[in-house]
């Protein structure tokens, strides 16, 4: 298959998961997550994580930690970067990708990775089993996952409603 073809399916996919989702224009990262949380029917632990080390390519992660769903992104990102990187673990979720065990595995052996002793993602893959983080499989779901948050960054709004406030709102709930 060729890559225009993949992209091609790939942006298709994702319009007709978000169609199904009904997002609406304005949405922000913590109401793309209740909206998946609710067509999923289980709940998705949204917190920051101050100890969560930044890389170029990763600023969150979504995991499946016993059953539950869990979202945590870097204490330090305010507005659209914090929106954006919702809406990509989001993805991640809506996409199946944590459904499958072995690509639950391979995602959190990835970003666990990534940030390992603050080394750039380059560097911590290579430290990685044989097959980990290293195939297209895995590019192709980052690909998945950065697909569907570009879509959603332009239904996003510049209203001053920003995602911190509603993310606080949604810890204090």
């Amino acid at each position: 298959m060729t890559a225009v073809l993949r992209a091609a399916l790939r942006t298709t996919r994702c319009y007709r998961l978000l169609a199904d989702l009904r997002v609406p224009v304005g949405v922000t990262g913590v109401d793309f997550l209740a909206l998946v949380a609710d067509s999923m029917g289980e709940g998705i632990h949204v917190f920051p994580a101050p100890d969560l080390m930044r890389t170029e390519d990763r600023v969150g992660e979504a995991v499946r930690i016993g059953g539950a769903l869990v979202v945590s992104y870097d204490a330090d990102l305010r507005d659209a970067p914090l929106d954006n990187t919702l809406f990509h673990e989001g993805a991640h979720i809506l996409l199946g990708h944590l459904d499958d065990a072995s690509a639950g595995e391979r995602l959190q052996a990835l970003h666990s990775a990534s940030r390992s002793d603050g080394q750039r993602p380059a560097q911590a893959r290579s430290q990685l089993p044989a097959g980990v983080g290293r195939g297209r499989w895995d590019l192709e779901m980052e690909r998945d996952a950065e697909t569907m948050a570009q879509m959603l960054m332009l239904r996003r709004s510049t209203s001053p409603r920003t995602s911190r406030a509603a993310a606080l709102r949604l810890r204090s709930a």
